[in-house]
């Protein structure tokens, strides 16, 4: 029999308002009622747990739709232990649902590691975020705009290619990040919208009409906004000038400071407004993992630093962030609001992987992902589907 839990006490983000005295009622893993503390009664009887969170911020979880690695577990590792580990790692910062995502790789390599995230999403991890699904990052890539990737592994888009690797997941691909400039991408971006793929752009030097295709044929999101991809000119807009004139298109922000100065987050935040811009991390395994020092990714060596993962030569590689860091950055740094950044990490993506009816914000009838932070954004507990995962 499922246990009714109450968490009452704290400021609860509510979709339109924050309650300053609220309560949270669950059961069942689904958010049954969210209101002021005293305009909701509590059942009777012994059947409920009341959790105190008087001094605390009561908010939906984080979704992270762009997350490498982390505890020193990497989506590459391939295997359900190692997403499991993530899961969990990120957990405890405040994330409740994530899409692992691949680095270009051998079709062996790739394809197995498609159908362990895909497993894993179906089997479900018990400690940890709930894993929704892969995000394909390459190999669907300009190879001129790679980054980390490596070359030996870049492949031309092919339907048939698409469906394998859907095929391989289970379906359970949730994001394919592409290069609108390749040829034949149109159809392949057509064929993955209508599977029910978020096809999301990047790692390109697309022009501005080569992005508004990609738009038409469906694609919705950037991938890490600024990161691998050819800067705005003003006879050449390109990506900036593209989602600056199409408000159906999202884009995916590193809010760090480093790999994104803040002026350059301020500018593109200008230009979409916080419900079209989404937090994610980009994180690599050394997030959360203190002892290591140095790790293998993509076929590189990187060096840890505190913030993040650089080249022997300094060149800057990879993000330890978390998304509980990344919400006070865009309220501190760029005086945006606690609801605004808590939707940028939270509904937004909810919305653009077209799971807002189930994740994202604190409303009735929705899954019970369910964070209680302090006013610096630590995280004190974790609700996954109604399971409590993570207490400090």
């Amino acid at each position: 029999m499922d246990t009714t839990t109450a968490i009452i006490g704290g400021q609860v983000l509510a979709p339109e308002e924050i309650i300053p005295d609220g309560t949270v009622l669950y059961d069942g893993g689904r958010i049954v009622a969210v209101g002021g503390r005293h305009d909701i009664s509590l059942p009777s009887g012994q059947g409920i747990e009341v959790v105190d969170a008087r001094g605390m911020l009561v908010l939906p979880g984080f979704i992270d739709q762009h997350v490498h690695g982390g505890g020193n577990a990497d989506t590459m590792d391939n295997s359900y232990e190692a997403l499991c580990t993530m899961a969990k790692t990120f957990a405890k910062f405040g994330t409740t649902a994530m899409c692992p995502t691949t680095v270009a790789a051998s079709e062996e390599d790739l394809m197995g590691t498609l159908a362990t995230i895909g497993e894993t999403a179906k089997r479900g991890c018990p400690d940890g975020a709930r894993v929704l699904g892969a995000h394909i990052e390459g190999p669907f890539m300009n190879p001129e705009a790679r980054g980390a990737h490596e070359m030996q592994f870049m492949v031309s888009p092919s339907i048939d290619r698409l469906r394998r690797y859907h095929d391989a997941a289970g379906g359970k691909i949730r994001i394919f990040t592409m290069s609108p400039e390749l040829p034949g991408i149109t159809e392949v971006i057509e064929t993955a919208t209508r599977m029910g793929i978020l096809v999301s752009i990047g790692h390109t030097k697309a022009s501005l009409e080569q992005t508004l295709e990609a738009i038409e044929a469906g694609a919705r999101c950037v991938t890490h906004f600024y990161n691998a991809m050819a800067p705005f000119h003003h006879r050449q807009p390109g990506i900036l000038g593209a989602v600056a004139a199409d408000d159906r298109v999202m884009v995916e922000l590193i809010a760090d400071g480093t790999l994104v100065h803040p002026i350059a987050l301020e500018i593109v935040l200008r230009i979409v407004g916080s419900k079209r811009a989404i937090l994610i991390t980009d994180c690599l395994r050394a997030a959360d993992a203190p002892r290591v020092e140095r790790f293998s990714f993509s076929g590189n060596t990187l060096c840890v630093g505190e913030s993040n993962c650089f080249l022997a030569n300094g060149t800057i590689w990879g993000s330890l962030l978390t998304i509980n860091r990344a919400v006070p950055n865009i309220q501190r740094i760029l005086g945006r609001s606690l609801s605004d950044a808590v939707n940028m990490a939270s509904l937004n993506p909810a919305t653009v992987l077209n799971i807002a009816d189930k994740k994202g914000s604190l409303e009735p009838g929705k899954d019970a992902d369910i964070i209680i932070v302090d006013s610096d954004m630590n995280v004190h507990r974790t609700i996954v589907e109604g399971n409590t995962v993570h207490v400090s």
